[in-house]
């Protein structure tokens, strides 16, 4: 009896201490935090051991708990909520275990497939399916797989700045994705991906911008580049103005002068050769770019510029899945009676103005009815009078008949019709956990404004994922692009004097003035001889004259995947990509073209005309073939040790070729349904001392853009490495560093092998404990880092370079070649030194954004440097230029309001950019007007604008300056041009503020979507009125006609010719007076959309989206100057744009 008093009083004492430990009481704050962290602080502050299952805890990454003084037990029966899990108390310690299932009647098994997405619409990787131990990860795509869960079964989907959800199996398994709304904590931002590696938001240091298939997929695009504009702050994409030639496409302004200016462009993880249009709209996925060293340094000498990273939409495991997509879009035709234009009599009465009623023509006025020389139409008027065979009353009715007519209406008639886009998508996507496919298929069709000009562009696409084992997987990517061209030469609406007609009143073709070059006099001269017709005929040459041009692409990547274990993967691959483009430039008999030079090249000889041009069409073809592949090994280990230490490395090697040619040929004689052609000596007129014997005015040829052939060999080697380390999930270091060797690279050891590198470190702020009782600031990180990267220019290299040309100065014409660029041994990559500093935030739950300061400056940059002469040459390419950039971007997105049925959104993208050419050579001896063409000026930004201070004209018509001692002074040679002294610095010449402002308010299955655009900060010039326009602008009408007008006008007119000099036309079209502010917006889009999938017909049909959209781009523009001139109009005398309107439908099934 006393042993088992004994032992109930041990029991007792056990259970009480058993009880005892649960009752210690504890206090726990922590937000997003793994269940292993709060197990061990619950612990410590027990004063107990609480043993786990380390694989079975680990599932559970993103938990969070608020209690005070609360028992233990009742705290850890809340962390072990809906987690499979319990515990037991033992002495001094408690114990996790996996929790026994309840049997249960058999059930059939449930497989749990689908997607899951972030609330912008892109897929989210890397979160956790779990049921139990028994868990998954999505892929890269969002996808996710798990088999044979029993249907009653709690599934948590969790991930790292998400809310977690938990839901019933057999209630996941009839859902095809799954939405998980930002955290708390969460910045805004999608995983990174450099294409190299992918990179949590949190750990990132580097300047990053990116978008996801939502956002993209907002409104309605037919092209890549339109669907990001303005929505990435440092991305300035502009067509509205050019720079050198090119419409603007920068990231972070200009960082060179002779090499490549445009961003990297990486598609499926490599960098591509192919052009843009290789680039399927409806297939984006995300679009990141990479904006400054520590993000762009892993792509070495090509990541100046920036690096815009797509990534295209990839299968999601499951069914097979139909995606079709259609959209149409109109272009009305251009309005011409808003113009900024002068009277179409404008330039007739300064004509009559000019020559007095043809009482004083020029001495030598015969010449115009005796050679080819040629001349305004209404000059003939002037020499019938001028010969008596008219009477002064006869010469005004002429005139003024002339003057009355416009030929606005009968060009846009001829010559213009409504622009058409026609696009069809579809894609087919599908799989299993062991393959999945996607393939796609896209048509487009552009009827553009001006007749018979077209294109076309068919896109096939296939992608594949092989999962051989758990370690093995193989991705397989192809890509089939052909794209058509035809563009027949329609006149510029500019280039044609108003009074002229196309047509007779029978409709026959008539010949205007732009491009005949020779007067109908003389032309009816030579057509008696036995040539041919010389003068321009546009309804003629619009169907006897085409460029077509057809280009194949073709792309194939392959990737092997092996996961070795323990955080290491290795990764091998690489892509192949070829393509070829042949333009055929075809003049038919009949053409303008093959007439003038088939008269050119004419030769009155004993036995009559010889025709050393045959007569017939004209054809030249240029093929053009390029081939490019990467190879690329790299070694991967991320890994996650004691929930603190989170390591993301890389290191690798690869190696790329790319291979150009070319290749042009010329054939006269030709005919396009014989095919037959006719031989020409070349030597004979191809020479300096060639003389036309009756239109010299008309085109000469030359024989290297007849025949010619080139070919180009680059190959690049590097190896990388870059690595991210951070401590729980609160600090992040970052380092990268590439060397890259190339066959054009100098040969200068100590420039061979410079690497290029960055550092950076990123600090989350919000997870600090100082920061928790900070409800309105949900996450805040403060991101700083540097590095250098690099750009690579083919304007000079380690041989000279020399190019084939035709030394006219001997007959025949002899092989020459052309000094390309001098030998440089000593080059070396630019390079490019970037300082990030950067803040990432999200306020009050709904909003959330970014702002970054940074500095660049651009060393090392191929310019023109001075040389001595005793060399070869008194100038070359060498690295020897600098430029700096800096500025300051805001992204920011608010969800102002989030319900169920109604959702309001706004997001901006704004940014300054202020860029100096800091060194650069410099020629003390030029002139003033040099400067106002020169791009780089010393101090001054690129594209900077100068101009002379106008000081009006002076009594005789012509214009003045004021010099630098503020006297007025006319303009001229020598002494009198005081260089850019002589000049005044208007601003900058290119944006330097850019914004984008987007709203949309979603109701229901309807939404509206607006973006306008604002570009700022810039001057532009508008052109001075010239009374010798084809197509005067308004306020030409009142030109100079005789003293006293100076008082009154600014339009130059009548003048003495003796007096006249180049630089009175430089004055008059370059003085401060044409310089305006070019700031403007443009009410870019209006997008509407409804969606029908909720409809019984749709979901009868098996849609599981119908989606019907309806766009208005381009509505209007406003300019911020006193003429409301705004550059969106691609011209000063345009006033407004001509909308499009487009409508899609959008369907999956």
């Amino acid at each position: 009896m006393r042993r088992v008093c004994l032992l109930l009083l041990f029991a007792m004492h056990v259970h009480l201490g058993y009880a005892q430990i649960l009752q210690k009481t504890v206090s726990l704050s922590l937000q997003h935090q793994p269940l292993s962290v709060m197990l061990t602080e619950a612990g410590r502050q027990a004063g107990c051991k609480i043993s786990f299952p380390a694989d079975e805890v680990a599932v559970w990454t993103d938990l969070s708990i608020s209690c005070n003084s609360k028992p233990l037990g009742e705290v850890l029966s809340q962390l072990l909520q809906n987690t499979g899990l319990d515990y037991k108390a033992l002495p001094n310690a408690v114990v996790i275990f996996h929790k026994p299932q309840p049997a249960r009647s058999q059930e059939p098994a449930v497989n749990l497939l689908g997607v899951v997405r972030n609330e912008q619409g892109a897929p989210l990787p890397y979160v956790t399916i779990a049921v139990g131990t028994n868990g998954v990860m999505t892929n890269s795509s969002g996808s996710y797989s798990l088999l044979h869960i029993a249907p009653k079964a709690t599934v948590r989907i969790s991930c790292i700045g998400y809310e977690p959800q938990t839901i019933v199996a057999e209630v996941l398994a009839g859902m095809k994705e799954v939405v998980l709304k930002f955290g708390r904590h969460n910045l805004g931002m999608v995983e990174v991906s450099t294409a190299y590696q992918r990179i949590r938001p949190e750990q990132s240091t580097g300047a990053i911008s990116a978008i996801g298939t939502k956002e993209y997929e907002t409104r309605i695009s037919t092209d890549f580049l339109s669907g990001i504009q303005n929505k990435l702050p440092g991305v300035l994409i502009n067509n509205d103005m050019k720079f050198e030639g090119n419409s603007l496409f920068q990231v972070r302004g200009l960082s060179t002068i002779s090499a490549n200016k445009q961003p990297l462009i990486v598609v499926d993880g490599y960098p591509t050769e192919l052009t843009l249009d290789a680039i399927n709209p409806n297939e984006i996925k995300s679009v990141t770019v990479l904006k400054d060293a520590a993000s762009a340094t892993i792509y070495g000498v090509r990541a100046s510029n920036g690096v815009v990273i797509i990534e295209r939409k990839q299968a999601e495991i499951g069914r097979t899945r139909f995606a079709f997509r259609t959209t149409l879009g109109v272009t009305g035709k251009e309005n011409y009676s808003t113009y900024r234009l002068a009277p179409s009599n404008t330039t007739l009465n300064y004509l009559r103005d000019t020559y007095k009623d043809g009482t004083d023509l020029p001495v030598d006025w015969t010449r115009y009815r005796t050679s080819y020389s040629y001349y305004q139409p209404g000059f003939d008027i002037l020499l019938d009078r001028k010969e008596g065979t008219i009477t002064a009353e006869q010469m005004a009715a002429r005139f003024d008949a002339l003057g009355d007519y416009n030929n606005a209406a009968e060009y846009s008639r001829l010559f213009l019709r409504s622009a058409l886009n026609q696009q069809y998508d579809l894609n087919i996507s599908g799989g299993t956990q062991q393959a999945t496919y996607y393939v796609s298929a896209n048509y487009t069709g552009n009827r553009l404004s001006k007749m018979n000009n077209d294109d076309s562009r068919f896109l096939l696409s296939g992608r594949a994922n092989y999962r051989f084992n758990k370690r093995l997987s193989l991705e397989l990517t192809t890509d089939y692009l052909e794209t058509k061209s035809n563009v027949a030469p329609v006149p510029d609406f500019m280039n044609v004097y108003g009074y002229e007609r196309f047509q007779d009143k029978n409709g026959n073709p008539l010949p205007i003035f732009d491009g005949s070059n020779m007067n109908p006099v003389f032309n009816d001269t030579i057509i008696k001889k036995g040539l041919y017709d010389n003068l321009r005929y546009p309804l003629v040459d619009m169907n006897e004259i085409s460029d077509r041009n057809k280009t194949v692409s073709n792309k194939v990547i392959a990737n092997f995947n092996y996961h070795i274990g323990h955080g290491f993967n290795f990764r091998f691959g690489g892509i192949y990509e070829n393509s070829r483009a042949d333009l055929t430039h075809y003049a038919s008999e009949k053409s303008s073209e093959a007439r003038q030079y088939v008269n050119r090249y004419a030769e009155q000889t004993d036995k009559g005309i010889l025709f050393n041009i045959p007569k017939g069409g004209y054809i030249n073809q240029k093929n053009t073939s390029a081939l490019s592949y990467t190879v690329r090994a790299q070694l991967d280990y991320n890994k996650i040790i004691h929930d603190q230490h989170s390591f993301n490395v890389i290191l690798g090697a690869e190696t790329r070729k790319v291979t150009t040619s070319a290749s042009v040929s010329s054939t006269f004689g030709y005919n396009d349904q014989t095919l037959l052609q006719q031989p020409v000596d070349y030597n004979k007129i191809l020479t300096g001392s060639w003389v036309s014997q009756f239109a010299y005015g008309n085109p000469a040829l030359r024989f290297e853009n007849l025949f010619s052939k080139a070919y180009q060999d680059d190959r690049y080697i590097s190896g990388y490495f870059n690595g991210v380390y951070s401590f729980r999930g609160r600090y992040s270091l970052s380092g990268s560093v590439r060397i890259d060797q190339s066959n054009l690279f100098g040969t200068d050891p100590k420039y061979r092998y410079k690497p290029l590198w960055s550092v950076g470190g990123a600090w989350n702020i919000d997870q600090e404990n100082f920061m928790k009782n900070v409800n309105w600031l949900d996450a805040l990180k403060l991101r700083v880092a540097y590095g250098i990267n690099g750009n690579t220019s083919k304007a000079s290299i380690p041989q000279i370079v020399a190019t084939y040309a035709s030394n006219l100065r001997t007959s025949p014409a002899s092989v020459a070649l052309n000094l390309g660029s001098m030998e440089n041994t000593a080059l070396r990559w630019e390079e490019t030194s970037n300082l990030n500093m950067g803040m990432d935030f999200r306020v009050v739950g709904s909003v959330y954004g970014s702002i970054d300061y940074y500095t660049r400056k651009s060393k090392d940059l191929l310019a023109d440097a001075q040389l001595d002469p005793t060399k070869g040459a008194s100038s070359a390419k060498l690295n020897a230029a600098s430029i700096s950039n800096s500025g300051v971007e805001l992204n920011l997105h608010a969800d102002w309001i989030t319900r169920k049925r109604f959702n309001w959104n706004t997001g901006i993208a704004l940014s300054r950019n202020i860029n100096k050419v800091l060194a650069l050579y410099v020629n003390n001896k030029q002139q003033s007007y040099q400067y106002i063409g020169n791009n780089y000026v010393v101090d001054y930004p690129v594209g900077a604008v100068f101009s002379y201070r106008y000081a009006g004209l002076d009594t005789n018509g012509l214009p003045q300056i004021y010099g630098i001692d503020g006297k007025r002074k006319n303009p001229g040679y020598g002494a009198l041009d005081e260089g850019l002294s002589d000049l005044e610095y208007q601003g900058a010449g290119m944006p330097v503020i850019t914004a984008g402002i987007s709203n949309r308010i979603d109701i229901g299955n309807f939404y509206v979507y607006c973006m306008v655009d604002y570009y700022g900060g810039f001057k532009t010039r508008i052109p001075a009125p010239s009374t010798g326009s084809t197509r005067p602008l308004a306020g030409t009408e009142n030109y100079f006609r005789q003293k006293g007008d100076e008082q009154k006008t600014d339009v130059m007119g009548l003048y003495p010719y003796w007096l006249y000099n180049a630089y009175h036309g430089y004055v008059y079209n370059y003085s401060d007076i044409r310089v305006v502010n070019g700031a403007y917006l443009v009410l870019r889009d209006i997008t509407v959309s409804y969606n029908f999938r909720n409809a019984a017909v749709i979901r009868r049909i098996g849609f599981t989206n119908f989606e019907v959209k309806a766009q208005a781009s381009n509505l209007m523009t406003i300019g911020l100057n006193k003429y409301n001139y705004s550059m969106a109009t691609g011209s000063y005398a345009r006033r407004h744009l001509v909308p499009t309107f487009t409508i899609g439908l959008f369907t999956n099934f």
